[in-house]
């Protein structure tokens, strides 16, 4: 298994810290968030020498920048002046990527829910997402939506939907299951395989359903969730570990948990371990 830590769970901490801290716990990879709702690690106008240092730690520790989570978003609902904004910033996060030497970078098709779009929301993300992945191949980079809860990609047949409609090969999926549980919708192996060849990244994190509404939690049309450890809530991991086995996935698994009334380090040092296990138990 290729182990990887998600910068946005240590979103406190500066990336040169982050990178030691993912070699310690025996990480290989990270992932660095962008401009992101918990802060920013990575700013499209990031200084380049920065860059060029966060790479030469990187290749000193031989540890791989797996994916830039740009948050470049928006292009099913935002308007047309807006998705060109988003579209610039996409260029941007890809100069920074080819910097970093990194292999992804993420992007989001859009906040339509999927009870309210239209065939022009996806013909709309189509279009702009089909500019990124031309874009992106300009750079030699593929492309990454993360599967989540209020959205155009919120359940796995619209997913597959936006998916083909893009018809491109250097855009695939950040498979996230706990999304789909807090969306409350099919979440399971069988879902997974479904989408089995664009899963090209798997995102580990552990949510617990909730009876009823309290403060901090998620709430998605009704249902209430919140996230928590690895290991207490709802999520069975093994399940999908097994058939990622199965099929030799050679992507990274990264921990991207964001448990409240946990001290940062101790929380991603409980899930990276309990990862491992899971894994070796699969």
């Amino acid at each position: 298994m290729k182990s990887c830590l998600y910068s946005v769970l240590l979103f406190k901490y500066p990336l040169d810290e982050i990178f030691k801290f993912a070699g310690e716990i025996g990480c290989t990879g990270v992932e660095i968030m962008g401009k992101g709702w918990k802060g920013t690690h990575i700013g499209s106008d990031a200084n380049p020498f920065y860059m060029k240092s966060l790479k030469k730690l990187a290749d000193d520790m031989k540890l791989e920048i797996v994916d830039v989570a740009s948050y470049v978003d928006g292009f099913s609902d935002k308007s047309d002046a807006d998705c060109k904004l988003q579209f610039a910033e996409m260029q941007k996060y890809l100069d920074k990527a080819d910097i970093l030497g990194s292999k992804f970078v993420r992007v989001g098709p859009g906040a339509t829910p999927v009870k309210e779009a239209q065939e022009y929301h996806y013909a709309k993300a189509a279009y702009w997402l089909q500019k990124c992945c031309d874009e992106a191949k300009k750079h030699n980079k593929k492309l990454l939506m993360e599967i989540h809860f209020g959205g155009i990609i919120e359940n796995a047949d619209s997913t597959l939907k936006l998916l083909k409609m893009i018809d491109r090969d250097n855009i695939g999926l950040t498979f996230d299951p706990a999304n789909w549980l807090c969306q409350g919708v099919p979440y399971d192996v069988e879902v997974m395989k479904g989408l089995y060849k664009y899963i090209w990244h798997f995102h580990v994190k552990d949510v617990k359903v909730l009876k009823e509404k309290k403060p901090g939690c998620v709430e998605v049309e009704g249902r209430y969730s919140e996230f928590v450890a690895l290991g207490d809530g709802d999520m069975e991991y093994k399940q999908y570990f097994k058939e990622l086995k199965k099929n030799k996935y050679a992507g990274y698994i990264t921990i991207e948990s964001h448990a409240s009334g946990w001290d940062l380090k101790d929380l991603a040092k409980n899930d990276n371990e309990k990862v491992k296990k899971l894994w070796a138990e699969a």
